[in-house]
C-alpha cells in the first residue's frame, strides 16, 4: 500500500508550471472554431496569468459583461480541460 501524501501542492497562478503553452493552444483552438487566425505564442503568454478573461479580451475582445462571454468561456476551459498538460513542464 502506497503512503498517504503529506502534502499537496496547488499552483493556481503558474508559480510552479508552465502552463503557458497549453492555455494559448486553447485560446488559439477556440480561435479558430470561429473562423478567427491563431495569435503566436509571444502575443498570448503576456495574457496568460490573467486567465480565461484576459485571454477572451486578447482573442475575441470579450469581457465578462458580454453577452457572447459566457459561452466562450465556456469552450476555452472545455478545450483546455481536454488538453491540460500537454506542453506544461516545471519551472525550474
Amino acid at each position: 500500500m502506497a503512503a498517504a501524501p503529506s502534502a499537496l501542492l496547488f499552483d493556481l497562478d503558474g508559480t510552479l508550471l508552465d502552463t503557458g503553452p497549453d492555455l494559448a493552444n486553447a485560446l488559439n483552438t477556440v480561435l479558430i472554431e470561429a473562423g478567427r487566425a491563431p495569435l503566436p505564442y509571444a502575443q498570448v503568454r503576456p495574457f496568460v496569468s490573467h486567465g480565461s478573461i484576459g485571454l477572451l479580451e486578447l482573442g475575441f475582445g470579450l469581457t465578462p459583461e458580454m453577452l457572447e462571454f459566457a459561452a466562450r468561456r465556456e469552450r476555452l476551459l472545455e478545450v483546455y480541460r481536454n488538453a491540460l498538460a500537454c506542453e506544461t513542464i516545471l519551472f525550474e
